[in-house]
């Protein structure tokens, strides 16, 4: 089983949430006494990194305990009311995300829409953010290198990825699995087995869980 550190700490425990719209986080135990503070980067053994910032967090019974959300933690902020004139929607986001301490993935999509209006009403980062790409008709996230990134899904293959299927829940779209998961992200189609043959998932929310046996993942079907 790959292993999982944070800031070189061995992570005895963690849950990442990857959101296919927000702000991941995790929720971690560290083999560790010692505080943990600021930008931090949860590092899989050949596998993805989480680039993030400690929102809370403490020690206990030798310890770490606490909670990582994607990027530089500004879009939990609340951001003062702002009105724009004849402005594109990447002046209004490059104003979100500069006051909010963030930085816009280069792969984001193009945001040179005109407003003639534009109204930012008082309120969480994240939300003015939601605004912002639901006007443009695109997804939004921050991802695992920290970066917002807003645009339209690809669903590119995931690849050929060594997963087991533990359960499914046809009704609600929700897949279980184990194996090699912890590369998976929104926005990819995955290919899982069952007795009834292969069965592809376009890979909406996932949450990873680690534990000191094993690693399980759950996907919701976009």
């Amino acid at each position: 089983m790959s292993a999982v550190t944070l800031g070189g700490r061995a992570v005895t425990l963690a849950t990442i949430t990857l959101p296919a719209s927000g702000v991941w986080c995790a929720d971690v135990d560290v083999d560790t006494a010692d505080e943990i503070t600021g930008r931090a980067e949860l590092v899989v053994d050949d596998g993805p990194t989480w680039s993030g910032t400690v929102v809370s967090g403490g020690v206990s019974h030798g310890l770490w305990r606490g909670r990582i959300v994607g990027g530089a933690g500004g879009l939990r902020t609340t951001l003062p009311a702002l009105a724009y004139r004849n402005a594109t929607l990447a002046d209004v986001l490059r104003d979100v995300l500069s006051e909010a301490g963030e930085v816009l993935s280069p792969t984001s999509a193009d945001l040179s829409y005109a407003v003639a209006l534009w109204q930012r009403t008082r309120g969480l980062g994240a939300s003015a953010v939601a605004e912002i790409a639901l006007a443009a008709g695109y997804t939004w996230r921050v991802r695992g290198d920290g970066l917002v990134w807003l645009g339209v899904e690809t669903w590119h293959d995931a690849g050929e990825l060594d997963v087991t299927l533990l359960d499914r829940n046809t009704r609600g779209g929700i897949y279980t699995i184990s194996g090699d998961t912890l590369a998976l992200a929104p926005g990819v189609r995955l290919q899982v087995r069952d007795e009834l043959g292969d069965v592809f998932i376009g890979v909406g929310d996932v949450r990873h869980v680690i534990e000191p046996e094993r690693i399980t993942t759950t996907v919701w079907q976009a």
